[in-house]
């Protein structure tokens, strides 16, 4: 079997150095035949890099590279000057000036990769030099893939002055890609957000948005068809090593990578996060692969901090029009959950543009949830903390009063005195138990309303109202909304968990 590239991004390594390459130059070509200026959004560590190598070396004619390929049957072989930008290398951390003289830096691959001289030091203007330098030199249109445009911005995203430095900057030099147009054959730019209130994509608007296309939603990451024909033999011998079926493994996969879509209208459709899968076929073991490439923890502490976490444990929606409303550093926090992959589309309303947003997968979920309780630090004795699960499963209710009293005497006392209603703790202890149930759910809808927690056991199912001190009722609001009704199939059990200061209160309703 071949090498899985797994951290490779050079399309020429992948298929000269006897690397797996699921074939995406349909979806490409199809790409090109469908406009000239594109923007793509996708998360972290998806194959957005591959896909800037791959058009890379199709505009430059490499035709040998694509043999077996989709496009070496399809494509008119010619080749284009290319211009590539990998903003990946820019640290908006640095003073302006040295980030000026990093991006003259990634101009300078062009420029001497086609042995052009740069006779000026404002990035701007040698943007616009290179552009009509390459035009002129080889007497066609030029070719323009930008890579990770807003990296530089996201480095700096808690500061907001530093941040309004850079994208002034960022977009003074990315205008270049709109007033050259008569010199251009295809531009592509990619990155992980795009917030349009003001400044980069305001002024850069003829770019197409595919983000949400469902024509292109397969563009990167794989699909579970892609895995059949490409990847099979892997999950076979995943299953083999581990004494299961291939379709036990498929189904596994499925829970832990699988989920996002991107696609609002075809939500069933599902793409695989393909770092985390092929790390799993590789290793032949389920754990969290892409969370360990780094995780915007800025999002989640601010979010912590602010009270926000119970937002979690509700229903998440965004609107469509708000993806285009804001700037990155102000953005509504699904918006930014979304777009940096912690959020996936599970439902939709055409009627009102509104996305119905959820964790993609086990793989998230988990991570998320393991970030979160690690801050509040109720993971701090882990012996305790896997405790909990077997007060539910043993349905010791005194012993899980005690675990998790225990658990949040190691609570910021900082967070304290800013969660005085039950919307954060609902959240706090919605993601604890989904952190060791994942089928917990929260909000669940019911015909008169909607539970706080409910904890899937399979026979069983665990019915939860988080309350604080002073509020109604908590077993009493179950029964009389008939929360437990819904599950007549199953044994339900009933508690309130009941919030004062540092400590909690669980009490126990009748089970049906």
């Amino acid at each position: 079997m071949k090498k899985l590239p797994i951290g490779i991004q050079n399309f020429k390594e992948i298929r000269t150095d006897d690397y797996l390459y699921v074939d995406k130059t349909r979806q490409i070509l199809n790409l090109i035949d469908y406009g000239k200026y594109f923007f793509l959004s996708r998360p972290r560590r998806f194959g957005k890099s591959l896909l800037c190598s791959t058009l890379h070396y199709l505009f430059s004619g490499e035709k040998e590279l694509f043999k077996g390929l989709f496009a070496y049957e399809h494509w008119k072989w010619e080749s284009y000057p290319v211009i590539r930008l990998d903003m990946s290398k820019v640290d908006g951390n640095e003073e302006i000036e040295n980030v000026r003289g990093m991006l003259l830096s990634i101009l300078d691959d062009s420029y001497g990769r086609h042995e052009l001289e740069r006779k000026i030091n404002i990035p701007q203007s040698a943007f616009d030099q290179l552009i009509k330098a390459l035009a002129k030199k080889y007497n066609k249109k030029v070719v323009i893939i930008l890579d990770e445009y807003d990296k530089p911005i996201l480095d700096v995203i808690t500061n907001r002055e530093k941040a309004e430095q850079v994208r002034e900057l960022l977009a003074n030099f990315y205008i270049n890609i709109k007033n050259n147009d008569e010199y251009i054959r295809f531009a592509f730019i990619t990155g992980i957000t795009k917030f349009t209130k003001t400044s980069i994509f305001s002024k850069l608007n003829n770019l197409e948005d595919i983000s949400l296309y469902g024509e292109f939603e397969d563009l990167v990451g794989i699909t579970e068809e892609e895995i059949k024909q490409y990847l099979w033999n892997y999950v076979e011998s995943f299953a083999n090593e581990n004494g299961k079926k291939a379709e036990e493994v498929l189904n596994d996969l499925r829970k832990w990578y699988n989920g996002y879509c991107w696609n609002p209208k075809h939500v069933k459709k599902r793409i695989y996060n393909p770092f985390s899968l092929l790390n799993a076929l590789k290793h032949k073991m389920f754990q969290n692969y892409w969370i360990e490439t780094g995780v915007p923890s800025f999002l989640i502490k601010s979010l912590i901090k602010k009270g926000e976490i119970g937002e979690l444990g509700k229903v998440k929606t965004l609107s469509l029009t708000a993806l285009a409303a804001y700037e990155i550093e102000n953005a509504p926090l699904n918006s930014f959950l979304f777009q940096t992959g912690f959020l996936t589309i599970v439902g939709y309303d055409e009627e009102f543009g509104i996305l119905f947003l959820d964790f993609p997968n086990k793989e998230v979920s988990k991570s998320f949830s393991d970030f979160v309780l690690e801050y509040c630090r109720l993971r701090e004795d882990l012996q305790v903390f896997r405790n909990v699960k077997l007060d539910v499963l043993n349905h010791d209710w005194k012993r899980l009063e005690q675990d998790l009293n225990y658990l949040l005497s190691f609570f910021p006392y900082e967070l304290l005195s800013k969660y005085k209603t039950e919307s954060p703790w609902h959240g706090i202890f919605y993601l604890l138990f989904l952190n060791l149930f994942p089928s917990t759910r929260a909000e669940e809808s019911t015909r008169y309303g909607k539970s706080d927690i409910v904890i899937d056991l399979g026979k069983e199912v665990v019915v939860i109202e988080v309350k604080m001190d002073k509020a109604r009722d908590g077993i009493e609001q179950i029964k009389a909304k008939k929360y437990h009704e819904k599950y007549k199939d199953k044994k339900v059990y009933l508690l309130e968990i009941r919030v004062k200061g540092r400590e909690v209160k669980i009490r126990k309703g009748c089970c049906f």
